[in-house]
């Protein structure tokens, strides 16, 4: 005999199906990019990295997939072009050859939370801190907190390389990131991870972009693969 809950399971389920048509898993948003990372690497005489997408369940709509890729298509850039060392740079370091770029999703209240880290150099704090005072962004005997002069990345412009690369630019790509995110409601925001700090010029972080409610859907009836 069927029960209130059978039917509840049923219509779970159903629901499920539907939001499957109108929502793709995030290794599907970003296959393009991915696949494209091979030929970026070789451009740059680096290993390709590898690329590590936990979405643990969630889904995207497809309504906004395409903006969301290219968000994370300027942060993945990015990250290949000034964050992940040449390989004997690394090696020198005691890391592999090959650097590594992790994706997760998680959910905090409404929001879907997508966070993007690389094992590369990381940020050069005194280097922002010389570029956003040479822009006037801050004044010459002001002193910014570490957390300030790492949100200055996401300025037009400003890119500490002193040598620009067709892949991406560092603050140039980062602006145009946030401004997708923020086009269809959502935030990205920056942590910076001082215990991992390998040297004095810089800093791990890690990307956060969060996600408004109706850009993505969270699948009961799925299996973890990690």
């Amino acid at each position: 005999a069927y029960s209130g809950k059978d039917n509840l399971i049923e219509l779970d389920v159903a629901k499920e199906i539907i939001d499957n048509a109108l929502t793709e898993p995030l290794s599907e948003t970003l296959e393009d990019i991915t696949q494209s990372i091979p030929s970026l690497a070789e451009q740059l005489n680096k290993e390709t990295p590898a690329i590590i997408i936990n979405d643990n369940c969630f889904r995207i709509n497809l309504s906004f997939s395409e903006t969301i890729k290219n968000a994370i298509s300027h942060i993945l850039r990015n990250s290949l072009d000034h964050g992940i060392e040449l390989p004997e740079q690394r090696i020198a370091l005691g890391k592999s050859a090959q650097g590594n770029i992790l994706i997760k999703c998680q959910r905090k209240t409404d929001n879907l939370i997508i966070s993007i880290s690389d094992d590369g150099k990381g940020l050069d704090i005194e280097e922002l801190i010389k570029k956003g005072k040479a822009m006037s962004y801050w004044k010459k005997n002001n002193t910014p907190s570490q957390q300030e002069a790492a949100n200055f990345i996401f300025m037009t412009g400003a890119s500490t390389n002193k040598v620009a690369t067709a892949i991406s630019g560092r603050g140039v790509g980062l602006d145009a990131a946030k401004h997708f995110i923020e086009e269809i409601g959502g935030r990205v925001t920056l942590t910076l991870h001082t215990t991992d700090q390998d040297n004095k010029n810089h800093i791990a972080f890690e990307l956060h972009i969060h996600l408004p409610k109706d850009t993505y859907s969270e699948m009961k009836y799925c299996t973890l693969e990690n």
